[in-house]
Formats: structure tokens, C-alpha cells, sequence
């Protein structure tokens, strides 16, 4: 099977950059996942401003800019 997603730029440009970074921002929301899961069993308690920094850094990681996903 063959689908195919066509946009009207720069009209649909949000709809077009989401499904684009579809992957990438799944692949940022388990390693965020297992980040929180590993330090609540694990880790030392960690401040809301490192948890915070950690989100950033994987979502920089994984080249999503938060900035572009909103209008």
C-alpha cells in the first residue's frame, strides 16, 4: 500500500513540519519516558529546574525545536 500526504505550503506548513518531525518527537517523548521512569526508581530526587533542563536537552537531541512547532 502507497499513501501519500499532500500539503499546501506555506498554508499547511504547521500540519507539514508536525508530521515531518512525527518520529523524532516519539523518539524524544520515550527517552523523556524512561528518563523520569529510571530517576523516580533510581536516581536521587532531582529538582523541578533539572528535570526541566533534561527535557530540553533531549528534545535538542533529538532536533526538535519547540519554537517551530507552534504558530
Amino acid at each position: 500500500m502507497i499513501a501519500k500526504i499532500i500539503y499546501k505550503l506555506p498554508d499547511e506548513r504547521m500540519d507539514f513540519i508536525i508530521a515531518v518531525k512525527a518520529d523524532d518527537m516519539l523518539t524524544a517523548l520515550l527517552e523523556i519516558e524512561r528518563y523520569l521512569r529510571s530517576a523516580v526508581k533510581y536516581g536521587p530526587e532531582q529538582t523541578q529546574e533539572q528535570i526541566r533542563q533534561m527535557f530540553y536537552e533531549i528534545l535538542t537531541d533529538n532536533d526538535i525545536n519547540m519554537d517551530n512547532l507552534t504558530e
